[in-house]
């Protein structure tokens, strides 16, 4: 289970744990922010300070039709069909 803590509200320092360890490596989180593909590396630091944290998100939004334009053009194809037979 992911978790993405605030550590620290006034540097805005965050912190992710998964099973509550702070692995290290590249880490898809994707469905995390709901974009496209992206990945954070978390170099961990077992001393105890902060560990160095490089993300790379790569948002692109996919344009959705509205439900009216898809009922439109399925009633289209439904007449097209119609009129052929």
């Amino acid at each position: 289970m992911w978790r993405l803590d605030l550590d620290d509200p006034i540097t805005s320092r965050l912190r992710i744990a998964v099973n509550n360890a702070e692995p290290s490596g590249i880490f898809d989180i994707s469905e995390l922010v709901g974009y496209a593909p992206g990945s954070v590396f978390i170099a961990s630091n077992l001393s105890g300070s902060t560990a160095p944290l490089n993300v790379l998100i790569s948002p692109s939004a996919v344009a959705i039709p509205e439900p009216a334009t898809v009922i439109m053009l399925g009633l289209a194809a439904i007449g097209l069909l119609r009129r052929r037979r």
